[in-house]
């Protein structure tokens, strides 16, 4: 049985890029060197739906919206498609990416997907 350490787990030889993306902490969508949308307690409801493989952050005044689907569970180094749609003001984004889950911190419960070519990360709960 592998028993799952308080550690987060990354992948070695990561880019300058990608370490940046994995030192991010809070969950939400990042392209590049920063958030496009990042989970605010104050200002943001947050839902999961294992059963669904979905993920969703959503600003209290919906003027802004990220939601995510994973048809695959999560392991270091995998390749998971993804169903991305995000929302703000001046901003949209509604794709079909692979990722690759770079990190996982399963004391949090936490996983950081990347796509390098949209240089775009995604931190959401491990569902």
């Amino acid at each position: 049985m592998l028993l799952a350490t308080g550690c987060p787990t990354v992948i070695p030889g990561l880019s300058e890029t990608q370490l940046n993306f994995s030192q991010c902490s809070g969950k939400g969508i990042v392209r590049g060197y920063s958030y496009l949308m990042e989970y605010d307690s104050g200002r943001h409801q947050i839902s999961t739906n294992p059963g669904r493989g979905n993920f969703r952050i959503q600003s209290d005044d919906q003027s802004e919206m990220f939601n995510v689907t994973c048809t695959q569970s999560f392991a270091l180094k995998k390749i998971v498609y993804c169903e991305v749609y995000f929302v703000s003001e001046g901003e949209f984004i509604e794709e079909n990416l692979n990722f690759q889950v770079i990190k996982i911190d399963y004391t949090s419960s936490l996983a950081w997907l990347w796509n390098g070519n949209k240089n775009m990360g995604i931190i959401m709960p491990i569902l």
